[in-house]
């Protein structure tokens, strides 16, 4: 494509967060540049907190961990107090060992719309369950998706099996690829704010991959380009895959809950917005030259195919899949039963989150009432001296969680 420059050497465009899409790059150079910016802007993220914090020692604080959590909620109000319980970290090797559980061969999640329903129901069944009592349930919703309650309306008011749930099952729409990687810096006080990560330390990250047929016509559509056309190498994307969506999980070292901290799509953000990029050049341009705009067309005809061709239908099943794969794997393949998920409003807070990078409101509000998560100040143990510490800098803040309990 046009816009691609095969040697641009890309980066944040000056801050945190910001890209100014060198991840389009075709070549490994981008890669490598975005490593070196990631590095670069650690160091120095770390380095003027820890001087903030050595010019401050006069203003009261005694502890660094007291300190950090000031400097990263932008108090006003520093206070001298005692000597706080030590932040608990998720580490790296707690992340391995879930990691070692997994099935050598490649684990394939099938996906079709409304799936989250079947899901949830089967976790909520173990041998038959009275669906009066599912309707006194925060699950009672899911009787009303279309596709559960057609078999409902044939068992009446009687009980309700995994049998009659699979027996009913429509054709899986996508097959997506799960793979694993990690997020964050182990045991690190100075570097939560960056990764935007609720306490130091590291994340488990699951990446819901698209499938060989998405990928083979993809490369048809675009050819040499398509490795990094639509990847953002500064989120934690595979490195062997195209990532349509991907989860960031903390779990405690228990394994009894877990916290989903983000789920997130870059692949139909840049795609969308490669399409309004070409429109725009061939619309508000009326002096462009013939070549340029036959470059353009034809470009714009490759978006439009690739889109109308492969790409629509993840439109509307993404934010169900990542999720959908996200409980499956802490249930079934963590053991989790108890799975929070931050509100807008508190995750925000918790993680510091400034306004140009506030993430999209639906996600944290439509999404986890739709997978009958309810709302509750209670929150997972692991951020209890998060929590306790924040609330005591801002009394008047309000950090609610989401919660599901299977």
């Amino acid at each position: 494509m046009g816009y691609i420059k095969r040697y641009k050497k890309g980066g944040m465009g000056g801050k945190l967060g910001h890209s100014n899409m060198s991840h389009w790059d075709t070549s490994e150079i981008v890669k490598e540049h975005a490593r070196k910016t990631r590095r670069l802007e650690e160091r120095e993220l770390k380095e003027n907190v820890k001087k903030e914090f050595y010019s401050s020692e006069k203003e009261g604080f005694t502890h660094l961990d007291d300190f950090f959590d000031a400097v990263s909620r932008k108090s006003n109000k520093p206070v001298k107090r005692e000597r706080s319980a030590p932040l608990s970290y998720m580490r790296k090797a707690e992340v391995e060992e879930i990691t070692q559980k997994l099935p050598k061969e490649r684990i394939l999640f099938y996906y079709f719309k409304s799936y989250y329903s079947y899901l949830l129901l089967s976790f909520l069944i173990d041998k038959d369950l009275d669906i009066r009592a599912i309707k006194a349930s925060p699950f009672a919703k899911l009787l009303k998706v279309p596709q559960i309650k057609k078999i409902v309306s044939k068992l009446g008011n009687a009980t309700i099996t995994k049998e009659h749930l699979f027996a009913y099952l429509p054709v899986p729409e996508e097959c997506y690829l799960i793979t694993i990687d990690q997020w964050g810096k182990e045991n690190d006080k100075f570097m939560g704010a960056y990764y935007q990560t609720s306490r130091p330390g590291i994340n488990l990250v699951l990446q819901l991959n698209f499938s060989n047929k998405h990928d083979k016509f993809f490369k048809k559509v675009f050819g040499e380009y398509e490795d990094n056309l639509f990847q953002f190498h500064l989120h934690p994307i595979s490195q062997n895959y195209n990532t349509l969506a991907w989860s960031r999980i903390d779990i405690s070292e228990d394994r009894t809950e877990a916290l989903i901290e983000e789920v997130q799509n870059d692949w139909i953000r840049l795609v969308l917005f490669e399409k309004t990029t070409i429109e725009n050049v061939i619309n508000d341009n009326g002096d462009i030259e013939t070549e340029v705009f036959t470059r353009k067309k034809t470009e714009q005809e490759k978006v439009q195919k690739y889109i109308r061709t492969a790409l629509k239908p993840h439109f509307d099943l993404w934010e169900e899949a990542i999720m959908s794969a996200t409980i499956w794997f802490l249930a079934e393949v963590v053991g989790v039963k108890k799975i929070f998920f931050h509100t807008y409003k508190g995750g925000v807070l918790l993680k510091n989150i400034q306004s140009q990078m506030k993430p999209p409101l639906s996600i944290y509000t439509r999404l986890p009432k739709k997978f009958c998560f309810q709302q509750t100040t209670e929150y997972p143990n692991f951020l209890d001296a998060q929590i306790k510490f924040l609330k005591k800098q801002q009394p008047k803040s309000s950090i609610d969680f989401f919660v599901l309990e299977l």
